[in-house]
């Protein structure tokens, strides 16, 4: 990983984690609104001493990784092609598997076949841009990065390599605990700790039946080389000839192509959807008094909420790096300047 990329990666664990936290604290706001439980001020941190107010603060004590988890999936490639058996991975969002199987299919129609294959075959590892069609050619054509020269002088365009690398499932605890006045501190007939019972029953039962919320997630090295790669792939499809073998099916990926720029490139940018997994879990009597004598307050209530979160999912988009290790009748020779190879031809040719 690159320091721009892990620098990336790690801004955005940062940005979800404050979502998530955000998001949670609107989501008892809400039940509570709902249960038509007024009074009750929702926060992410204790109150100030001397409050008039009753709290339900929502803070996270403890985090860690999923309970049994010991390794997380491998990465794993997005880019399958018709035929491919592979067992699918399961650290893969199945919206990323899908597209991943379109970008492969429309190269099975779009870029010439592997040598000793004919129409619809495997794709190459590597095309001549004067065959591939447009607007993929013009695509290629100045990308340094995709693109090598070949010893005849002509370039070649390299197969794209799309991966999914799995991120880390972790586990967080987060203290509800009740806080306010005594009875009768907001006048007369007041009981706070009323209100703070029916909150804490209303969070619990509404955790029990949704367990959980869906949350959208940007996905770091999703950048937009990836967005453009997908865009012209769907622009050169409209350019297969009517009486090709693969035109109604080219018409087809076009469309599906279409739908899946909506799902995953939202306002330009790669997204994928999490589902953060909620759920109540008992808090010993123990550990509940370790909390209250660290933040030096009482708990009048209290419960606790466990919440499993998925961070670090990324992509990784470029050029396949297997093109070079396959050319026939020539090999690379370093010699001299290693930024300048030598090519000289298998056999003395």
């Amino acid at each position: 990983m690159t320091p721009t990329a892990r620098q990336q990666l790690l801004r955005q664990v940062q940005s979800t984690m404050k979502t998530v936290n955000d998001r949670l604290v609107d989501w008892v706001r809400g039940v509570l609104k709902d249960a038509r439980i007024q009074g009750l001020v929702v926060t992410s941190e204790f109150p100030p001493s001397g409050s008039t107010q009753p709290h339900l603060t929502v803070l996270p004590f403890r985090m860690g990784p999923e309970q049994g988890r010991t390794s997380n999936a491998s990465p794993a490639s997005l880019i399958t092609v018709p035929g491919n058996r592979r067992p699918p991975s399961t650290g893969r969002p199945e919206p990323w598997g899908m597209f991943g199987a379109l970008i492969g299919e429309s190269l099975h129609l779009l870029w010439p076949a592997r040598p000793g294959h004919g129409p619809g075959g495997p794709p190459a590892p590597r095309a001549y841009l004067d065959a591939l069609p447009e607007p993929m050619r013009s695509w290629y054509d100045g990308r340094a990065d995709w693109s090598v020269k070949m010893p005849d002088g002509r370039p070649v365009g390299l197969l794209p390599s799309l991966w999914w690398i799995p991120g880390i499932d972790l586990t967080v605890h987060y203290l509800v605990s009740g806080s306010g006045p005594a009875a009768g501190a907001m006048g007369p007939g007041s009981d706070p700790t009323s209100a703070l019972l029916g909150g804490l029953g209303a969070v619990a039962t509404a955790g029990h039946h949704e367990a959980g919320f869906d949350l959208e997630m940007p996905v770091p090295g999703a950048g937009k080389d990836l967005i453009e790669y997908c865009n012209v792939i769907r622009d050169t499809l409209d350019t297969i000839d009517p009486g090709h073998h693969g035109a109604a099916r080219a018409a087809e990926l076009a469309r599906m192509l279409d739908e899946a720029r909506e799902v995953l490139f939202p306002r330009d940018r790669s997204v994928h959807v999490v589902r953060i997994g909620l759920d109540m879990v008992d808090l010993p009597n123990s550990e509940l008094f370790s909390l209250m004598q660290a933040a030096q307050r009482p708990i009048r209530a209290a419960s606790s909420l466990r919440l499993q979160v998925r961070l670090g999912d990324d992509l990784r988009f470029g050029p396949s790096a297997t093109v070079v290790a396959h050319m026939p009748r020539w090999r690379f020779h370093f010699s001299g300047d290693p930024e300048k190879p030598v090519w000289i031809p298998v056999g003395g040719e």
